[in-house]
């Protein structure tokens, strides 16, 4: 993908990163402009105007809060929409696939983290909140939730089964969507961050501890612990393999989907978060602004060209990738048909949460908010 973000936790972060290994570098790089750097104030200013310039600096600073407070967090897809959590301003967001317009949002009442689609409901963990809420896609509604002991920070979602990561208690939540109730409470290990749901295999990356929990759910649910990189954050499965982001190690790690065994790991951009198995390929995005793909026949790994923006989750649907960039208030619709980008949505249209609240949340609207 992580720490828990929330509204005005931290201005202005900027990442220098560099490309990972032999990897064939074909991308492009970001510059700092001078409009963002601040310069000296000048001494032979009165001291009224100075104060004054003072108030005026000190209120553009606290407005500066709210330029880009949009913070998607996850993503998940259905047959016709997309849903994207804002851990900044509490709310899930729905964007039409076919249009790519945000079409409404619902609020949730807390900092929303991991999302996720399942039993016909489109399901949200909330940080700190105690509960999973279960909304109604179509009256854009909140109807419902999951009480559970801790937090839900990762969503990952299997038929009707709905896994969340706990990363305060160091567990995950096995929830059955059909019935809306808390049915497993598996122990794994700290921190715990996403889940990658199998045949009869999930598991589980755990940040702190540096290794990945296996879960058996076809014998009573025996786990494993693997050692794996520093930092893991993201796991998928393809190709007969589960693959894993050593953050800190900027790299990914491709484990045996049978033994767990270490077959190859793979270097690439700085700080890699997010994955995905589509088209057959692995796509890695990092926080600090690249993709990368990784062609599992050979391990080979390439820099995509034109895509500069962050990546914390993804969803896959058929082709289409679709990404949640945390950093920069943007949902990215990425082609791995044919190893593009396409769409760059960006969801901080309102402005602020306030005004957010205004206009979007209600009914389903079918033209841009």
């Amino acid at each position: 993908m992580l720490a828990v973000l929330g509204l005005a936790v931290v201005v202005g972060l900027v990442f220098a990163f560099v490309g990972g290994g032999d990897s064939e570098q074909v991308g492009t790089s970001s510059t700092t402009s001078d409009d963002d750097r601040v310069g000296p104030s000048t001494d032979d200013e009165p001291d009224g105007l100075q104060e004054e310039a003072d108030d005026e600096t000190a209120e553009e600073e606290d407005r500066s809060f709210f330029i880009n407070p949009f913070r998607p967090d996850s993503v998940a897809v259905d047959a016709t929409s997309v849903w994207v959590s804002d851990s900044a301003c509490g709310a899930v967001l729905k964007i039409d696939k076919a249009t790519e317009e945000i079409v409404g949002a619902v609020s949730v009442g807390s900092s929303a983290s991991g999302v996720a689609v399942a039993g016909s409901f489109v399901w949200v963990g909330t940080r700190g909140g105690g509960q999973v809420a279960r909304i109604d896609p179509a009256r854009l509604q909140v109807v419902g939730s999951v009480e559970i002991p801790g937090s839900a920070l990762g969503l990952t979602a299997n038929g009707d089964q709905v896994w969340a990561t706990d990363s305060l208690i160091g567990v995950v939540y096995r929830i059955d969507a059909a019935r809306s109730q808390l049915v497993e409470t598996v122990k794994v290990g700290t921190d715990p961050h996403n889940v990658a749901v199998g045949d009869s295999v999930v598991w589980v990356t755990n940040q702190l501890d540096d290794t990945v929990t296996r879960i058996d759910t076809g014998r009573g649910g025996a786990s494993t612990v693997i050692p794996v990189g520093s930092q893991p954050l993201h796991i998928a499965l393809g190709a007969g393999s589960a693959w894993v982001t050593d953050s800190a190690d900027s790299a990914v790690r491709r484990l045996d989907e049978n033994t767990g065994e270490t077959l190859a790991v793979i270097d690439v951009g700085t700080w890699p978060h997010a994955l995905a198995f589509a088209n057959g390929m692995v796509w890695v995005g990092t926080e600090t602004g690249s993709l990368w793909r990784i062609d599992p026949a050979t391990n080979e790994v390439a820099q995509v060209e034109n895509a500069d923006f962050g990546s914390i989750d993804t969803a896959v649907d058929g082709n289409d990738v679709w990404i949640a960039d945390s950093s920069g208030g943007l949902v990215v619709r990425f082609d791995a048909g044919t190893g593009a980008v396409g769409s760059i949505i960006d969801v901080n249209e309102f402005g602020d949460c306030a005004t957010f609240e205004d206009e979007a949340f209600g009914p389903p609207r079918d033209t841009d908010l």
